[in-house]
Parts: structure tokens; sequence; C-alpha cells
């Protein structure tokens, strides 16, 4: 895909006010209502986890992007190959993250190709799995449940003497 110089200019001009990292901000592109991709639904709900909400579904899996060279040596280069990793520690890291003012419609313009179409096409799998990769590196840091709180659970339920081992079987042999 070729990109002209006269759309990354935007994301030049960011760079050059002090941004570490600049992203074509696509969510405006994606459907207001309707059926979402699965790869848009997991970059959101990668940045709800990160506490970015604001960032709705853009993020370094999309092109182009900016990143400055103190981004590069803070993410890390070899991170790089996994771009949904490099966002996730791009945030951690507190870099300053900003969209650019000018959305490129590098949507539109995909081609279509052998592997990345239909329903869980081989690249759609390939993405997925890079943004599972950055989730389990959340996870380490923070836990299985990341920052959620479990609001379903009633885990005190035995600790209120509400119920006995003896009056109902466990469903696992390790509880």
């Amino acid at each position: 895909m070729s990109i002209g110089v006269d759309l990354l200019l935007p994301f030049i001009y960011e760079m050059e006010k002090g941004a570490d990292v600049v992203l074509n901000p696509i969510s405006s592109l994606l459907p207001k209502s309707g059926r979402i991709d699965s790869v848009s639904v997991a970059k959101q709900f990668l940045n709800v986890c990160l506490g970015r909400k604001d960032l709705l579904s853009d993020s370094l899996t999309a092109i182009p992007h900016a990143l400055s060279r103190n981004a590069v040596k803070k993410i890390g280069y070899g991170v790089l190959a996994v771009p949904p990793v490099a966002h996730a520690r791009a945030v951690r890291l507190g870099l300053s993250i900003l969209k650019s003012p000018e959305t490129v419609d590098v949507i539109t313009s995909n081609r279509i190709r052998r592997g990345n179409t239909g329903l869980g096409n081989r690249v759609e799998r390939l993405i997925l799995g890079d943004h599972l990769e950055a989730l389990h590196e959340l996870m380490k840091d923070s836990g299985p449940r990341l920052w959620f709180k479990d609001n379903v659970r009633q885990r005190d339920f035995e600790n209120k003497g509400e119920a006995k081992d003896d009056q109902y079987e466990r469903d696992h042999p390790d509880l």
C-alpha cells in the first residue's frame, strides 16, 4: 500500500510538537451501528483494558502511524514485530499517544488478497492472536482479571455461614 507524503504530514507535525506515538484515527471509518469486525473489537477491548477508552479502535495495528526515537527505544525494537504488544507497552510506559488530526483511509484502499477475506481468515486470526499476546503481557503484570472487578460471583457466601461443606457438593475436586 502506497501512502502519499501529503497524508503523512499531519503525523509528522504531531511528532514535532512532542508526541511519542501518533495513531491513524480509523475508528471514525468504522460503522456506527451494526456489526463491527472482530479485529476492531479486539483493538477496542485492548484499549479499554489499558485504560484508554478514548483511543476506541485506534492502535499501532493500523497504518500509518508514527513513533519517536524515544518511543522505539522504550518499547523495544523487537516488540515492534507484534503491534498490539508494542501498543500496550507504549500505553503502560506512559508515552504520549495522540491521534493524527487527519484520518488516512486505509480500509477502503486495502487490497483484498487470498488469506485476508472471510470470517476467521488467516490474517484475522494472526491479528487476534497478537491481541491475545498483548493481553497476556498485561495479565502478567496485573493478574488474570486485569483491573476488572468480579461483580457477579458471591465469594463471601461460605464466610457468612449460609452454607457448610456438607450442605452442597463442590464441583471441582481441588476446591
